[in-house]
């Protein structure tokens, strides 16, 4: 009886102590989050984007006649000439061809010799009033019926004749002899599936790639627009190649074309840089990497940690009047590819603007916090932290 009222007594003192308002927690702060205050800098950085890379023309051959392959001239990867003769197609059907039109001609012509005469004749009778006008006309009309078989044949030797220099398969540029997917004694014609061959001119190379919105506005505006679209010169641009084998090519590039259209699905633009190949060492349908050198004073670079993505937009978390506002910042990413730790701040930023570095994603807007800066000056010009009561 005697311990079941003493568990009833502390029970009562525990409840009284608890409407007193006694707690054995103390009231916490706002929280301590690392922050970083803006200051500008200059940005020395080097972009890089994939680029596929192609000759200045890649020429796919096909033949214009039908036949089977006589001949091949060339061997992949050769350097051939304009005008140059790379198959030679069965050639006996189209020369006996030829030959057929050539005399069809020569008969044509000699109807119309034999057409003029014998209407100058009949010309001639009718006005000593011994033929009928009838008689005259027919024979002008059947003189006028063999001038149209001479063109006829005329036009008949001109295509066969043509038809004759296509058994020739000619380069139409200077370049490489790309992939020989067909031998001797092959059937082709206009309709195969595959080229006989490609033909690169591989004088220059063009590196294809795309570039973000927020780089082009940004480059825009660090060079000339007109420099930045075509004819750029080198002394205007650092344009280099990464190879394959992480070397960095010999000669400098410029920028050529733009599409001046952004891609929706993507967000980017497509551009065209053009590297000078005397050697050959590129070569149509390689790959590599456009390295673009930029370098701007009074930049504003924050850690990637300070950004939190959200829909296809950035955002930070500046700290305003000891609370959190969330930011929409415009950025490029700095380090040139994605895995880059760094943003440089294109819009939304200032110099002497507060933002926090660490946290963000599990930060809301509108939290009170104290920003924590590495530099002790810094700090010590931050809010202090309310004490408990």
């Amino acid at each position: 009886m005697k311990k079941i009222t003493s568990l009833l007594l502390f029970a009562v003192v525990i409840s009284l102590a608890a409407s007193c308002g006694f707690n054995s927690e103390e009231p916490q702060g706002p929280a301590q989050i690392k922050a970083m205050k803006i200051q500008l800098r200059t940005v020395a950085e080097v972009f890089e984007y994939p680029a596929q890379l192609r000759g200045i023309q890649d020429v796919e051959i096909y033949p214009q006649v039908s036949g089977t392959i006589t001949s091949i001239n060339v061997k992949e990867g050769q350097l051939i000439t304009k005008g140059q003769v790379l198959f030679v197609i069965n050639q006996v059907p189209f020369i006996a061809a030829f030959e057929t039109a050539k005399a069809d001609l020569d008969a044509a012509k000699a109807a119309v010799a034999t057409a003029e005469l014998t209407y100058e004749n009949y010309k001639v009778l009718y006005e000593k009033n011994v033929v009928s006008k009838y008689q005259m006309m027919v024979n002008y009309n059947q003189m006028l019926s063999a001038k149209a078989a001479k063109a006829q044949a005329e036009a008949a030797l001109l295509k066969a004749r043509e038809d004759l220099s296509f058994t020739e398969v000619k380069s139409p540029v200077n370049g490489i002899v790309g992939v020989l997917p067909y031998k001797a004694g092959a059937l082709v014609g206009p309709q195969i599936s595959e080229p006989l061959t490609t033909v690169s001119d591989n004088s220059q190379i063009e590196a294809v790639f795309s570039i973000s919105e927020a780089f082009y506005l940004m480059y825009s505006k660090h060079l000339n627009s007109q420099d930045l679209v075509r004819d750029a010169s080198e002394d205007t641009q650092d344009l280099r190649l990464k190879l394959k084998d992480n070397s960095i090519f010999e000669y400098h590039g410029t920028l050529q074309t733009l599409s001046g259209v952004i891609d929706p699905g993507t967000g980017s633009l497509n551009v065209k840089a053009l590297f000078k190949n005397p050697d050959h060492l590129l070569v149509s349908g390689g790959t590599g990497k456009v390295l673009i050198s930029y370098s701007e004073p009074g930049s504003i670079v924050i850690p990637r940690t300070a950004v939190k993505e959200l829909q296809d937009k950035n955002f930070v978390f500046k700290v305003v009047d000891g609370k959190t506002a969330m930011t929409e910042i415009d950025v490029v990413r700095l380090n040139g590819t994605k895995s880059g730790k760094e943003y440089m701040v294109t819009g939304g930023l200032k110099e002497g603007d507060v933002i926090l570095v660490e946290g963000v994603a599990k930060t809301a807007d509108g939290v009170e916090v104290v920003p924590v800066f590495a530099d002790a000056k810094e700090n010590a010009s931050a809010p202090a932290q309310p004490e408990a009561e």
